[in-house]
C-alpha cells in the first residue's frame, strides 16, 4: 500500500476518534458529514480558526485529517479506491479518490475549501453530490456527548487551563457552571478523581464528555 493512502487511513481514523470525543457524530456514516459541517462552524470563521478552538493548533495535518475522513465516507458505502503519487510534495493534497461510476474528486482540497470559504462550499452538499444519502440535517446532529446537566463542575477562564489539564494540576470542586460561560464553547476540566473531561456548552445545555 503507497504511503499516502496509510496516512489516509491512519488520519481519518485519528480524527474520528477525536471528533466523537468532542461530542460530534464521526462514525463514518454519510448523516455525518452534516456533523462535519458543524465542526467547521464551530471552530471556524472568515477563512481563520477560532481561537481556543480544535483548529487553533495543527491546522493542516487537522484539515489533512477532516479530508481524509469525508474521503473515506464514500468508499464504506459506495466503494471506491483512493489514488495518489508518494512522490509528489504536495501529495497530501492532490490524492484523489476514484468512484465505482467513475467520479473523480478531491476530498482534502474540499475540506480546505470549507475552511476558507464557509458553509457555501458544505461537506454534506458534497456527499450527496458524490451520490451519498446524507439524509435529513438535524439542528445540533447525534454526537455521543453524555447528559450530565444536573451535576456539572466549575469552569475556570481558558487562559487558566493547559490542554485537558488544570495548569496548577488541582482538583476541581464540583458545582454548577456560572451564569457567564458563553454558549457553544469546548472547555477542558479535570473531575474529581482526576479524569480529564471536556464538556461544551449549548444553549444553556451543559454535556460532558470522557476523553
Amino acid at each position: 500500500m503507497a504511503i499516502i493512502k496509510e496516512d489516509i487511513s491512519r488520519s481519518a481514523d485519528w480524527i474520528a476518534h477525536s471528533l466523537s470525543s468532542s461530542g460530534y457524530r464521526a462514525d463514518f456514516t454519510p448523516h455525518s458529514l452534516w456533523d462535519i459541517d458543524r465542526f467547521f462552524d464551530d471552530h471556524s470563521s472568515e477563512e481563520a480558526a477560532k481561537p481556543c478552538g480544535l483548529l487553533s493548533q495543527d491546522l493542516g495535518q487537522r484539515i489533512f485529517a477532516i479530508g481524509s475522513y469525508i474521503g473515506e465516507v464514500a468508499p464504506r458505502k459506495l466503494g471506491g479506491e483512493w489514488n495518489g503519487n508518494d512522490e509528489d510534495p504536495e501529495a497530501e493534497i492532490r490524492v484523489e479518490l476514484q468512484l465505482p461510476d467513475g467520479t473523480r474528486c478531491w476530498p482534502v482540497v474540499r475540506a480546505m475549501k470549507r475552511f476558507k470559504n464557509g458553509a457555501e462550499d458544505s461537506i454534506a452538499a458534497w456527499g450527496s453530490g458524490a451520490g451519498l444519502d446524507v439524509g435529513p440535517q438535524n439542528e445540533r446532529g447525534n454526537g455521543r456527548s453524555r447528559d450530565f446537566s444536573d451535576k456539572v463542575i466549575w469552569n475556570l477562564p481558558q487562559s487558566h487551563v493547559i490542554g485537558n489539564f488544570v495548569a496548577n494540576g488541582s482538583k476541581l470542586p464540583r458545582t454548577t457552571v456560572p451564569s457567564f460561560v458563553p454558549t457553544g464553547g469546548l472547555y477542558p476540566f479535570v473531575s474529581e478523581d482526576n479524569t480529564p473531561l471536556q464538556t461544551r456548552i449549548n444553549t444553556g445545555r451543559t454535556h460532558f464528555i470522557q476523553t
